[in-house]
């Protein structure tokens, strides 16, 4: 685990002139076992608490020594642990970051009932735990409410085939019993035709003549002519047959898509519904102006950091408290802003031609600086690499973190220019397209990361298109700033829906950041209103 550091006192105990190790260091494994080295240290310790221990019950004396003694809580299951670290931070027990000490350098430093304290890094890391655990959750009664329904669909299916059989059936059935009702109604008739004939031949026994023998040989010849039946079998659908040698499933199980990352409850386009949630004043006791919100990034759930052109500043915003928790004066004006790992930001300052990293940990604090060979605006992390947007002449250039350029791009494959002015960026959830918006082509362009064109968005009205941010389903949110809304778009930019209007409080946005756990999107709302507009997108 790496060492953290700060500039809290030593942690060891002075004691008659000798030095002792501190909490964390008489720390055990979890068997308790002391070690030799420090079992006098602890016997001093205890000598010196003999004081405010006097009077007090072996069981009491007992206790504190197991204070000292007591294993660090096991931490094998950090994403349920993690809760009780956050129940202690809402409490504002672990507000005081752990050091690392020197005596015991891979262990935390923890508060009297064991709740282990951990660096802000870690607290992000936790808190991605936290989500991934109650996605999980939530996506496993997706499961079953999936499994429900397809498994009533493979039923309702069956059902229907065979209704559809049980009325083929009924219908051959019907076919075969008025074949048998006609030939049984024949050879009743025959019956019946013979038996009055055999009456009559019986009745002219005594006084037959020729004539009448003849008749009755005529009328016996017919009815014994009548006396036949139909034989018939039955031939089955050729069709069905030939189906039921070939097929061997009802139907097929279709994965219809598959959701990556962490869930979302966003809607299709034709029924989805924004609300909006509230405004949060993002303007501070020692600004100078009204705030120029131009860039969105957020940490976790709740931390909203925001560049501030106007008053050259970065901010720290937490969505919860609706407060800013922290401030950063620049030397210039900032435009985009980033998150980079292990807490840090990058920012782009477009006049200086340099980008800004800052320290997110215990407030915001600069960190290096590195120069750019133009004016740097949008800018946005992924795959260990900075994209970052320039202008005059206009480019999407891919670098290092050390300012290394991997990649540029600014024609397509015809050599022809791709950008006049590009301004913000924004990468898929799943790093495989790069979407650039373009001020003054009124475009956002779909990109991937060899520079290869793959889809277009241009506004038929001229509207100046402005920040952009994409949600784990793919949908792309971009700021049509003149015309006072938010469109969202398809993820290859062929589909089109205006979200946000004027209608609902909006005025030249400028950036907007989405959070994809609570589906809210926080709008820069105006240049003058000092504040963030808050939609709940369901």
């Amino acid at each position: 685990m790496a060492t953290v550091e700060n500039n809290k006192a030593p942690t060891n105990l002075i004691n008659n002139g000798r030095t002792l190790p501190s909490r964390s260091s008489v720390m055990t494994s979890s068997k308790c076992s002391v070690p030799s080295s420090l079992r006098s240290s602890r016997i001093d310790l205890l000598s010196s608490r003999r004081s405010t221990n006097f009077g007090s019950s072996p069981t009491r004396r007992l206790s504190s020594f197991r204070v000292l003694t007591s294993p660090i809580r096991d931490l094998t299951s950090p994403v349920r642990v993690s809760n009780r670290f956050y129940k202690s931070n809402l409490t504002r027990k672990a507000s005081k970051r752990s050091l690392i000490t020197a005596v015991m350098p891979n262990e935390l430093e923890t508060t009297n009932d064991n709740i282990a304290l951990v660096p802000e890094e870690l607290e992000i890391l936790l808190d991605r735990c936290n989500k991934i655990e109650k996605t999980a959750i939530q996506n496993m009664k997706k499961v079953e409410q999936s499994h429900a329904a397809v498994t009533a669909d493979i039923k309702k299916y069956r059902k229907q085939v065979n209704n559809v059989l049980d009325v083929w059936e009924k219908e051959a059935l019907e076919r075969v019993n008025g074949i048998m009702d006609l030939d049984i109604a024949h050879l009743s008739s025959v019956l019946d035709e013979v038996t009055k004939l055999a009456e009559e031949i019986l009745q002219s026994a005594k006084d037959v003549t020729e004539y009448k023998s003849k008749l009755f040989e005529v009328n016996v010849i017919e009815t014994e002519a009548k006396n036949t039946y139909r034989e018939y079998k039955f031939v089955s659908n050729e069709t069905i047959s030939n189906l039921l040698k070939t097929e061997t499933e009802l139907g097929d199980i279709e994965i219809t898509h598959e959701v990556a990352g962490l869930y979302n409850n966003l809607k299709a386009f034709d029924n989805f519904v924004p609300t909006y949630l509230e405004e949060i004043n993002v303007k501070a006791e020692n600004d100078t102006f009204d705030c120029d919100i131009t860039g969105m990034t957020m940490i976790g759930n709740h931390k909203l950091f925001l560049t501030d052109t106007d008053n050259k500043s970065i901010k720290s915003v937490d969505t919860k408290l609706k407060k800013i928790t922290s401030y950063l004066s620049l030397s210039s004006g900032p435009w985009d802003l980033t998150v980079v790992h292990r807490g840090q930001l990058a920012v782009t300052l477009p006049n200086e031609k340099i980008i800004q990293f800052v320290l997110t940990t215990g407030g915001l604090t600069k960190d290096r600086h590195m120069k750019v060979n133009g004016e740097c605006h949008g800018i946005t992390y992924r795959r260990e690499c900075l994209i970052v947007s320039f202008r005059s002449p206009g480019k999407v250039q891919i670098m290092t973190l050390q300012g290394r350029a991997l990649k540029i791009i600014n024609q397509d494959l015809h050599k022809a220019r791709l950008f006049d002015w590009p301004d913000y960026i924004a990468v898929s959830k799943d790093g495989n397209y790069i979407y650039v918006s373009d001020w003054h082509r009124n475009t956002v362009t779909r990109l991937s990361w060899k520079g290869e064109v793959t889809g277009v968005y241009k506004d038929s009205l001229g509207t100046k298109m402005a920040g952009v941010a994409v949600a784990n389903d793919g949908s792309v949110f971009v700021c049509k700033r003149t015309s006072h809304s938010i469109v969202k778009l398809s993820p290859n930019l062929s589909v089109s829906n205006t979200i946000l209007e004027e209608k609902h409080g909006l005025k030249y946005p400028w950036s907007l950041c989405f959070c994809d756990e609570e589906s809210k999107l926080y709008v820069d709302n105006n240049r003058n209103s000092n504040t963030v507009a808050v939609f709940e997108l369901r």
